[in-house]
């Protein structure tokens, strides 16, 4: 996990949460840091494997402008993504469930 200034990413997300006034905003701001931090590991992978991204979305049948937005965060990932990443990079996906301190 990263550290921003002394705290951990998530710390800091949660405290930008505290302050975002309605349900629904704190549920999009959510969205956008899952979106980003799975994206993140998908770039890692493209690293390691050599990929570059016009390869990788002609392995997952899907466009490069649409990898594209993924990656910028104008559309977010779903399920079938995750598994054709997983398929693509020959790997198990698990997810990890971190309870966050409730005020």
């Amino acid at each position: 996990m990263s550290k921003i200034k002394g705290h951990t990413a998530h710390t800091r997300i949660q405290e930008i949460l505290d302050k975002t006034p309605t349900t629904e905003e704190r549920l999009q701001f959510s969205d956008m840091c899952i979106n980003s931090d799975f994206m993140q590991l998908v770039y890692k992978l493209m690293k390691k494997h050599k990929v570059k991204k016009k390869e990788l979305a002609a392995g997952l049948g899907i466009s490069k402008k649409k990898l594209n937005r993924m990656f910028s965060g104008d559309k977010y990932f779903d399920v079938r993504f995750i598994t054709k990443v997983q398929n693509y990079f020959n790997f198990k996906f698990e997810f990890k469930i971190e309870f966050i301190d409730e005020k």
